[in-house]
């Protein structure tokens, strides 16, 4: 899990924007979203796979994304670190908090 985010960082960019191959390196580690190519940080699947695995990988995902309501829960559940890399307007929903 731990050469997921080294090994996606090498690939050509052709792999780092392959869905599938992005997919698999998230799952193992999240961090490795930061090393995908820009268009999957805003797919809501792969980042929900990376912030489920770890938390702190919302920060590498698309803006749009890191208020959605579905991402932040399952970044804050995979860590209660991640609660700082929230975005203030997700403290005034009840239902995330």
């Amino acid at each position: 899990a731990e050469r997921a985010p080294t090994l996606l960082r090498a690939a050509p960019a052709a792999l780092r924007a392959e869905r599938e191959v992005v997919l698999r390196a998230v799952q193992k580690s999240g961090l490795a979203l930061q090393f995908a190519a820009q268009e999957l940080r805003g797919d809501k699947e792969v980042v929900l796979a990376a912030v489920s695995q770890c938390g702190h990988a919302l920060q590498h995902a698309a803006e749009a994304l890191q208020s959605d309501k579905d991402v932040v829960v399952a970044a804050a559940q995979s860590s209660e670190a991640a609660w700082t890399l929230l975005p203030s307007q997700c403290f005034a929903e009840k239902d995330v908090m």
